[in-house]
């Protein structure tokens, strides 16, 4: 049997699914509960990404990022139960490392527009011992499709999938635009939680500092999500979302037709994900795997699917080495009438470590096959070092 990158996809999505349902009958240990942690957050990540052979063309840029953020114990602060305050401000300056790569899925997960804005300002009441509501401003990817063993790693389709980011008007509510939002999370039981959310459907489309917009004609963005735990450390989620305003279809023209502005951007996605599968030596395994599928009417990306695995305590205590795979296969009507590669994958070998205990230093090495942003090139190779400060 000839292994295809579709019929890969179909077995990892079948395994993740088998997964998903064995973890959903295991009655045995209980959701974590979310961080009680109160303190104020800054952290400044300094990149310089270049492409050494093939993308649209070879070079180097630089980016800076800022994040603020603090979270209050409003219980504890102002007597109110079981209540917590969550508020971050970011900022984004210099250069976009995808105008040298050319990828339709793109090649770090910090370029966007040189923006300051507000990311997150919310308020999370927690009822009774099993559900919560939060409103407010709310980084979508914060609570849904997270996965904690791609973190690591740098392109931004390891975090949220890169079906899920093209779609809507200005895709969901993420880095660098996020929305107002309304969000249930409901414990079915001790090994099941459901989260249910509603965001508005265009976020921050003028590029302001904070901008929140409601309206029928651009509707919202519904999102749902089934995790379930199937170990001390793994979880295996499925979820779903839909657009319910109007977004652009995959070939509209310029200006578009009537019939190519309508509703019903929507897909679907599961993951498995544990950080420690297994430890020897204090080493300790991570894998995570993820498959995406959107409505080919709207989506470039028609399917996504992406995988990894991570080691920690590698050479010193606290470092982390990784590898990941992602492929996205283009839509059809998107990538035959452009003359376009019907697939996009990537490998990126990242690592990082401490060298002071406020300072990270992180290299990673990226190869890119068919590039899908550019037609100077059927790869491109290069990478990025990055220096985290946190404190």
């Amino acid at each position: 049997m000839k292994w295809t990158p579709g019929s890969l996809a179909f077995l990892s999505l079948v395994i993740i699914l088998a997964g998903s349902i064995a973890a959903f009958a295991r009655g045995q240990d209980t959701l974590s509960p979310q961080t009680e942690t109160i303190v104020p957050e800054f952290q400044y990540i300094n990149e310089t990404a270049t492409n050494l052979s093939g993308g649209n063309k070879t070079g180097t840029t630089n980016i800076n990022f800022f994040s603020g953020a603090i979270g209050i114990n409003l219980e504890k602060l102002a007597g109110l139960k079981s209540t917590k305050f969550y508020t971050r401000v970011i900022y984004k300056t210099g250069g976009m490392p995808n105008e040298f790569f050319g990828t339709l899925q793109g090649i770090s997960n910090l370029e966007a527009v040189d923006i300051f804005a507000l990311q997150d300002c919310w308020f999370e009441k927690e009822i009774g011992d099993k559900a919560a509501v939060l409103f407010g401003i709310h980084d979508l990817n914060t609570d849904f499709d997270v996965k904690s063993s791609s973190a690591l790693f740098t392109q931004p389709s390891h975090a949220i999938g890169s079906e899920f980011a093209g779609g809507g008007i200005n895709g969901p509510s993420i880095f660098p635009f996020s929305s107002l939002a309304l969000r249930l999370r409901y414990d079915l039981n001790e090994n099941l939680r459901l989260k249910i959310a509603v965001f508005d459907g265009v976020p921050n489309s003028n590029h302001k500092f904070t901008e929140v917009k409601l309206s029928v004609e651009e509707g919202a963005l519904l999102v749902l999500e089934m995790a379930a735990r199937t170990a001390d450390t793994g979880f295996a989620g499925i979820g779903g979302w839909y657009f319910s305003g109007k977004s652009f279809t995959v070939n509209a023209g310029d200006p578009p037709a009537e019939n190519e502005f309508r509703a019903g951007s929507s897909g679907a996605y599961c993951y498995y994900d544990n950080p420690e599968v297994f430890e020897f030596n204090l080493i300790k395994l991570g894998m995570y795997a993820r498959f995406g599928l959107a409505n080919s009417l709207f989506s470039k990306v028609h399917y996504y699917f992406g995988c990894g695995a991570i080691l920690q305590n590698v050479i010193v205590q606290g470092d982390i080495a990784g590898v990941c795979y992602a492929i996205g296969r283009l839509n059809p009507e998107f990538s035959g009438t452009r003359s376009l590669p019907r697939y996009e994958s990537a490998i990126e070998f990242s690592y990082n470590r401490d060298t002071f205990s406020w300072l990270e230093v992180q290299p990673t090495i990226v190869y890119v096959m068919n590039p899908a942003g550019t037609k100077n090139s059927n790869k491109a190779f290069g990478g990025s070092i990055r220096f985290i400060a946190e404190f």
